[in-house]
């Protein structure tokens, strides 16, 4: 049994697989939550195996998965400032799970170590040279799910896809682009509040709007909490508002509004990120499984038709959907995936013990007898 962490301040999200079913949970970070979460587990005796998402580990963690030792635990120590309410939760559950389960293995994975792969010129900002020495710079973000969506296509493609668009749909959605395996471009920033809009997030604005609402008297705390937690599309609807709801057509004004801004911001990275790959060999969407996400799939494929994308008509019109969603003339084949997270952790965590157990076989082949 594997028992996961995800930080999603002000809770934190913890989830029980097992044989490939995933029990999710969440609690409210606050003082006792880890009781809270034990007197939920039927057994913890049963837990061999625990493992907690690190959502920025900036420079120090460049692998997207490891076990957790004492250094690279004083790594994520050295993690907390880069995104201080998430990376803290991330820090508290391993400190207290490796204390409460010590003989189970302690697994870290890592959203941004995916990312670490980009070159200066494409992770740096053009600002003095020794703010970027001292960490500020383009991160990246969902790393482990647009690796897992880069790997579903290699099987998928036989290894023919080597440049691929991978479309992550959520409530913080957001694009990368692959080639041969290495990140290329993602519109995730410094933070995930760069680039597209989020459900409470405002996406890409012109900076000088913070000193703005400064000198109009905000504080920066107050900026910061209107730009994060106030804004996108719950802004734009004027209530709040989530993926699901974004995702399908609504008489609401203010829905409507949003969902085209969300779909115009999608469609314009989209094709910026085929410029930087010089075309590309696949388009793949992943999204929750509880996501219908076709009609919107049907919307991209329409404003890409000039580049010779197409959709098939009766795509998402029957259960079952198959991968690929794209006409067999499709210029660019288009690839449709329900990711469940946890699952997708899961398999993360699998795909190590997998290696270990390679990298045993040969030193056990290694050893002269």
């Amino acid at each position: 049994m594997i028992l996961l962490f995800d930080p999603a301040p002000p809770c934190i999200q913890w989830c029980l697989v097992q044989n490939g079913n995933a029990d999710a949970h969440a609690v409210e970070a606050e003082t006792g939550w880890q009781e809270k979460i034990v007197a939920n587990l039927r057994d913890c005796g049963k837990v061999k195996t625990v493992g907690y998402v690190l959502h920025n580990g900036g420079d120090l963690v460049s692998d997207a998965i490891g076990l957790i030792t004492k250094e690279s635990l004083a790594r994520l120590v050295d993690c907390v400032n880069l995104l201080p309410e998430h990376n803290s939760l991330t820090l508290a559950a391993c400190r207290h799970w490796m204390e409460c389960l010590p003989d189970a293995q302690h697994i870290l994975l890592c959203d941004t170590a995916f990312f670490t792969r980009m070159p200066p010129h494409i992770r740096d900002y053009a600002v003095p040279h020794v703010l970027t020495r001292k960490g500020l710079h383009r991160y990246g973000g969902s790393g482990l799910g647009h690796e897992w969506a880069w790997k579903q296509i290699q099987a998928l493609t036989g290894g023919a896809a080597r440049k691929i668009i991978s479309i992550h749909l959520g409530n913080h959605s957001n694009l990368a682009a692959i080639e041969d395996g290495h990140p290329v471009e993602t519109t995730v920033g410094f933070t995930q509040l760069e680039a597209i809009m989020s459900a409470e997030g405002c996406g890409d604005i012109d900076s000088t709007i913070i000193f703005q609402l400064k000198a109009a008297g905000f504080t920066y705390s107050i900026i910061n909490r209107i730009l994060s937690t106030q804004s996108g599309f719950s802004a734009l609807a004027g209530k709040p508002c989530q993926i699901s709801d974004i995702l399908v057509q609504s008489s609401h004004a203010g829905m409507s509004l949003a969902r085209r801004v969300f779909l115009y911001q999608v469609v314009k990275y989209t094709g910026a990120l085929l410029a930087t790959l010089n075309g590309a060999d696949a388009l793949v969407l992943h999204g929750a499984p509880s996501l219908d996400i076709m009609p919107f799939v049907h919307e991209i494929g329409q404003a890409l038709a000039f580049l010779g994308i197409r959709i098939q008509a009766e795509a998402g019109r029957s259960t079952g959907l198959p991968p690929r969603v794209s006409t067999a003339d499709s210029a660019v084949p288009v690839f449709v995936m329900a990711c469940d997270r946890w699952i997708m952790l899961d398999e993360w965590i699998l795909s190590l013990d997998n290696k270990r157990s390679r990298q045993n076989e040969i030193k056990a082949k290694e050893i002269p007898r």
